[in-house]
Parts: structure tokens; sequence; C-alpha cells
């Protein structure tokens, strides 16, 4: 208590200063959301994942590797991505974003064990930044770095491994290039899994990347049917999900697909661990659902209700009203996420709006208008940076990240009514999104869900679902989904 009150004035004398230089336009206007991910979304599991399947390799008829001519398509894929033009900055505290003058990658061909056997760079059109005697040396260096700190944390991991680069080379050529690849994006490969293992993320723990790239592939070919499938784990400081998203759907039309059929509803891959030691313990699932029964509920609500309501319950707000009515999420506080366009100085990001469905009533028309009603009200709000949690994204960056960060570890209850109990994301587009979670934070879990009509085998179509939460819930989530969508007929 006594520490948490000294935190909490500490940290009003510091919004209030920082309030002032703002006025007295001493230093810039906060935005908030970027800041707040540099600081509380910094370890493995606060990554998020987007793959695309059945990618048509170009030049897959080609004579030669086919590993190398995914490789070389990646690279000039990349040069005219600009979501991929970022590196990341590692403080002792806070994580931020950098622009990149380029986009480099570095192929890792990692051993058995997951350690690192050798580096393979690939460098932007008209670059060869050194000589063959500086890059043997920089990349033995290199390889024993990382294979030296590939355990640690993330948030320790970048800083910990350039160190050790400096050490091994004490020369400052060999550094400088050493450099070039730390900040690359990187990518490996692995075999293509069969059945419904294909949809299941790569464990991204054995394939982490360079440390100062928030991007990393791991790709699947199929050099047979001239194919692979590529998963992107992005550090959630480079990139929201939603953008990516969109970089994803370009790289798809760009070298165009294959159709893929998705497991049925019912089936659910994982849990599987996503952290390393010295982090919160997160574990992951991704599970298919049948979502037409949420769909024609909702087709039906709309019908009766908007009038009422002053416009449409969207699916956000009608899956989180049904999975309030679930044992295991009764009395949540759902924090759910939405896109926030462009605006002035500001640019396009991200803002979160709780909501706990209970406090609105039982089961009835009156209820789900009210809730509904309010539900888009705080989105109007969040999408026009005028949301309560905006503010209190824009007083955090004024304070120094190490405070930050001790508030947030500090004040759980704070964050709990601010943030929610439970995350729940939806990008509509990705065939798969596997979600993000905090460093601290929603204590019940993170709820992902992407593209509702991916076609399976039967005919049906299902969407799919990602949990990241303990190992209990990760269990447990994907049958509450179930039954919150099968109830649904009878609602």
């Amino acid at each position: 208590m006594i520490v948490r009150t000294a935190l909490n004035v500490l940290a009003a004398g510091c919004v209030l200063t920082g309030k002032a230089l703002v006025a007295a336009r001493l230093r810039d206007e906060p935005a908030g959301w970027r800041r707040m991910l540099g600081v509380g979304m910094r370890a493995e599991a606060s990554k998020f994942a987007l793959p695309a399947f059945g990618l048509k390799v170009p030049d897959a008829t080609a004579e030669g590797d086919f590993n190398a001519r995914i490789v070389q398509a990646l690279l000039a894929f990349l040069q005219t991505e600009p979501e991929a033009r970022y590196w990341l900055a590692h403080g002792t505290w806070v994580t931020t974003r950098q622009v990149a003058e380029r986009v480099d990658l570095v192929v890792q061909h990692f051993n058995a064990d997951g350690s690192l056997a050798r580096l393979e760079p690939h460098f932007a059109p008209g670059r060869n930044p050194t000589n063959d005697a500086i890059r043997e040396r920089s990349h033995a260096g290199l390889v024993a770095a990382y294979n030296q700190t590939r355990h640690l944390p993330e948030a320790r991991r970048p800083a910990a491994l350039l160190a050790d680069v400096r050490a091994r080379l004490d020369t400052e050529a060999f550094v400088t290039y050493a450099m070039e690849l730390l900040l690359a994006v990187c990518v490996s490969f692995e075999d293509m899994p069969t059945g419904a293992a294909r949809f299941a993320l790569p464990d991204a723990r054995s394939r982490r990347g360079l440390g100062h790239g928030f991007l990393t592939f791991v790709v699947r070919p199929d050099a047979a049917s001239g194919t692979a499938d590529v998963w992107s784990v992005v550090h959630h400081v480079g990139a929201d999900g939603a953008p990516w998203q969109e970089a994803m759907t370009r790289l798809e039309r760009e070298w165009g697909s294959v159709p893929v059929t998705f497991p049925d509803a019912g089936t659910v891959i994982g849990p599987h661990p996503c952290f390393h030691p010295g982090e919160r313990e997160v574990y992951e699932t991704i599970s298919f659902h049948d979502f037409s029964p949420l769909l024609a509920l909702r087709k039906r609500l709309n019908a009766r209700l908007a009038p009422q309501i002053g416009g449409d319950i969207t699916f956000g707000a009608l899956l989180l009203w049904r999975l309030a009515r679930e044992a295991g999420f009764a009395g949540t506080r759902f924090g759910t996420t939405l896109e926030v366009p462009a605006s002035g100085a500001h640019e396009r990001d991200v803002d979160l709006i709780a909501v706990k469905p209970d406090d609105f009533g039982v089961d009835s028309d009156a209820a789900l208008v009210a809730f509904a009603r309010e539900f888009n009200r705080l989105v109007a709000a969040a999408r026009g940076r005028s949301s309560p949690l905006r503010q209190s994204f824009k007083d955090a960056e004024l304070l120094p990240a190490w405070l930050h960060r001790k508030l947030l570890e500090h004040s759980p209850k704070r964050v709990r009514r601010e943030l929610g109990d439970v995350g729940v994301s939806v990008v509509r587009d990705a065939k798969v999104v596997v979600g993000t979670i905090p460093d601290v934070g929603f204590p019940i879990g993170f709820i992902a869900v992407g593209n509702l009509a991916l076609p399976t085998a039967s005919g049906r179509a299902v969407g799919a679902v990602s949990v990241k939460a303990t190992d209990e819930q990760a269990r447990a989530y994907p049958a509450a989904v179930r039954r919150a969508l099968e109830r649904c007929n009878d609602a």
C-alpha cells in the first residue's frame, strides 16, 4: 500500500509537469498506444501471429533450390511493404519502434535442439555491406551470442544479445556489420505438418529472431505442389494486428494461393506453452467453431431491436453478450480492441473498450438494448480518440518508463478496471490469428477471432479462435466458446 501510494504521488507530479510542457509546446502531445505497448507488451506471449496458407511460390517451377526461391520472393515483397519498415530499440524498461531505412532478410538455420547453426543474409537490392572476412567472423560471433542468450526472457534478450556480440566482436567494423543483421527481418523453414497441426502456430520459442527486428517468418514449404504456408510472428510494438493482416493479404494476392480446407468445427489444437523462463506463464490453443448460430441470431435481433438501439448490434458486442452467459465468464469485464483511424498528427492505432455485460441486467430485450447502446457509444468515443482509456494511455506516456511499468505491476485493480478481465480481438480477414496478451493485465486471458467463413472438407464454414491464458483456462475456453455459439440457436 505504501509503495503504491508513493508511486501514485510521483506519477501525479510527472503528469502535471508533462501536461504543462505540452501546453507550452516544449514537448509533443502524447498518443499513448505505442508507448503502452512498449512498456507492457515485451514478453514472448505478447507477440501475435498471422499466417497465409497455400501460397504459390513465384517461379516455383524454375530449376534450383525451392527454399531459395521463397527467400528471394519474400525479400522482394518486403521491399515494397510499408508495414515492414521498422526495427525495435530495447531499453531496460521500454521498447520503442524506429523507422528502418531498408529491409534486409536473414535466413536462420537451426539445429534439432533449437540452437542456431548458421546465418544466411540477403540484403536489400544494391547492398553488399562488407567483405567475406568480416562476414565470416561476424556470423560466428552472432551465432554464439544468440545461443548464449536464446533462453532469456524476451524483454532482456535483445540487449543481452547485443552486449554479447560487442564483447565477442571487439572491432567496430565487425560490430557494425553484426548490427545490420540484428535489425533484419528473419525467416526459417520447417517441414509441413499433416492434418490439423498444419493450422497450429510453429513453436516460435525455438524460432526466435535476432532481437531488434520486429518480424520473424516461419515458412512451411511444399515443393511438390510449388506452394508454402508462411507464418508471420510479430512483436506488437512493431505492428498492430489489422495493418499487418492487410500486409499478409497483399502477400497472398501478389503470390496467389491454392484453395485450402480447414479443420471441422470442434477441432482443438493445444494447449502449447508460449513463454520463456522468467516470463508470465501463458499457454495457447487454436480451435475451430461454427459461428452461423451467432450470425443468425444477430440478424434476428437487429431486425427487431435496431430501432431501439439506434444502430445495429455489432458482431463483437453480441459475442461478448453471449460469452457472458457462460459460467466461466459470468461477471466478467471484457476488454475488446478496435481500430482507430489516423487523425491529424496521430497515426492509425488501436484503442480498447472495457465493458461488463452483467451490469446491464438479465437476458431480456431491454438489457440487451442498453448494453448495445453503451457498447456503440464507447466504440464511437474510442474511434474519435476521446475514450477514458485513451486519456489514461496519454497520461502514462508522460511518465518515465520505469515508473509506468511499476504502476502497472502495483495497481492490479486499476489495470483490471481499465483493460478488463479478459481481452477479445477480432481480425476479420485473418484465416487464423494467434492473439496477444500483455505482460501485466487480462488475468483470465485473451481471445482472438479470425475470419468466420473458412471452408472445411465437409462443406461447412468455420472460424478460428485462439486463446492465450493459463494452461487450465486455455483448455477450458474452446468448450465455453462452443457452448456459447450453440446456445444461440435457442435464444
